[in-house]
């Protein structure tokens, strides 16, 4: 892997494969976050809220942890909260429950729809396959979920040419229908912080920069590489607007319509990998965490745990799929997003950028 990959586009493409979860996927969060904005209200959400807040959050994030050699988020918080760095963890923990809920009942929703299998079969294979594959070494996961996050951009550009193919003449009625009076720069910017609260998640894969310069390019080019699939998703969805709305499952609507069953088969196997990368990245960035605990303490962490950690964290968020997809998401909506601003953005904004300036004279510094 050539290292401008590794050190400029690789943590990008980590970040886009843990965030694509059931709701970015589903094209559910769409509905909820931006076109109940209005369709071209939602559009400008997109593109000029949530990507620039994605990107210069990643951008002084990933400089901020490569001055303090900070791969997990125990170490990058301890930086950058001080001793109320455990505050931010009891709120990713609770998002990593609700996460794992709605990844579950997504993967329930596609196998249902789609392949007509029971509901329940989804949240249980999606369980273990993430058990399993947090067997494997940080090297091996870091490659699958780059991976898997370039196989997703081609489900998504098929997506995107076939529908325009088909429903592109219905573009301009939807797309300039509207007001601009809806809170859309606000649902924007939360939408933006639920996204970012997983971001130090993919901590893991921050090792391979050595360089401000490298730090800054990886953070610019993480807003539009995890929200351009999305923006193409979008941009279909308004062809369909405003019966959309009521899907619970905008993705599987859209494929139905479009009538190809073999592009309805590769994208939900697609999503449905993606679901299993992003349970993967949350759980591995917990055991992460927890191993940097047991280093602290002059031992390992015994390797059983990685699996049972995950078992343990999806048994508890199945109970959470009774809920639903949508419900899950107007839960996410309606009370988390407005802590990761004041936990996190704030003072990544303040005390963070106030370290990375600093740093540009002082040179790297350890914890």
């Amino acid at each position: 892997m050539p290292r401008w990959f590794q050190a400029c586009l690789l943590p990008p493409l980590v970040f886009q494969s843990i965030m694509i979860a059931g709701g970015y996927g589903t094209g559910q969060e769409f509905l909820v976050f931006f076109m109940n904005m209005g369709p071209l209200a939602g559009l400008l959400g997109i593109v000029c809220i949530a990507i620039p807040i994605i990107s210069l959050s990643a951008l002084v994030a990933f400089e901020f942890a490569r001055l303090r050699q900070a791969y997990d988020y125990r170490t990058f918080f301890r930086g950058l909260l001080g001793r109320g760095w455990f505050i931010w963890e009891a709120g990713f923990l609770v998002t990593l429950v609700i996460l794992f809920g709605v990844i579950g009942s997504a993967a329930g929703e596609i196998l249902r729809t789609t392949f007509g299998l029971p509901y329940w079969g989804g949240t249980v294979g999606l369980m273990f396959a993430v058990a399993m594959v947090v067997c494997f070494s940080g090297l091996f996961i870091e490659r699958l979920l780059a991976g898997w996050a370039l196989l997703l951009y081609v489900a998504y550009a098929l997506f995107f040419i076939v529908g325009l193919t088909q429903f592109g003449g219905t573009l301009k009625e939807f797309a300039l229908w509207g007001p601009l009076d809806t809170p859309w720069v606000s649902s924007g910017a939360r939408y933006a912080a639920l996204q970012l609260s997983i971001l130090p998640a993919m901590f893991f894969s921050l090792r391979h920069i050595q360089s401000r310069r490298e730090a800054f390019t990886a953070g610019l080019l993480t807003g539009p590489v995890a929200m351009v699939p999305g923006l193409l998703f979008y941009v279909i969805m308004l062809t369909h607007f405003p019966a959309i709305s009521s899907q619970v499952l905008p993705s599987a609507f859209l494929l139905d319509a479009m009538g190809y069953r073999a592009l309805e088969v590769f994208y939900q196997i697609a999503l449905l990998g993606t679901l299993v990368q992003t349970g993967v990245g949350v759980v591995h960035a917990f055991n992460e965490r927890l191993g940097s605990w047991w280093h602290s303490r002059g031992t390992a962490m015994p390797r059983v745990l990685r699996p049972a950690v995950a078992l343990g964290l999806m048994l508890a968020a199945t109970l959470l799929a009774k809920i639903g997809l949508v419900g899950l998401l107007n839960l996410v909506f309606n009370t988390l997003a407005w802590f990761f601003v004041v936990i996190f953005l704030g003072p990544l904004f303040t005390v963070g950028i106030y370290h990375v300036v600093k740093g540009a004279q002082s040179g790297p510094a350890t914890v």
